[in-house]
């Protein structure tokens, strides 16, 4: 079971420590509820203009990553770190062709693990 309270992580301000905590349950919650996924599920599309559950969670990776550059890096992704993650970032038809096809422990690890 998973518990939600709100705390001031004591290595932030306090504001910043609750915004922490928060986003660490959000991860945590996400992480729980897909853990029984398999393949399938996580290729699955409903129509041609959907995003799979794999994509929108290699979205949220590519998101939280870019962030992280721009925020304690000050720059924008390198062409390499682009060539990685575009497909997550943008969607749409090239998320659709390039992501797929991951396991659940790829899709952990590569994309949600490797954000520094």
């Amino acid at each position: 079971m998973i518990e939600y309270r709100i705390k001031t992580n004591k290595d932030f301000t306090e504001k910043i420590g609750e915004l922490v905590c928060m986003l660490e349950h959000s991860r945590e919650v996400t992480l729980s509820e897909i853990s029984n996924l398999n393949q399938n599920d996580l290729d699955y599309l409903p129509n041609n203009r959907s995003n799979s559950i794999g994509s929108l969670l290699s979205h949220i990776a590519s998101i939280e990553f870019v962030h992280q550059c721009i925020s304690f890096e000050n720059r924008d992704f390198t062409n390499e770190e682009y060539f990685e993650w575009g497909a997550a970032l943008e969607l749409g038809d090239k998320g659709r062709e390039v992501i797929r096809s991951h396991s659940i422990d790829y899709l952990n690890y590569h994309k949600l693990e490797t954000i520094h």
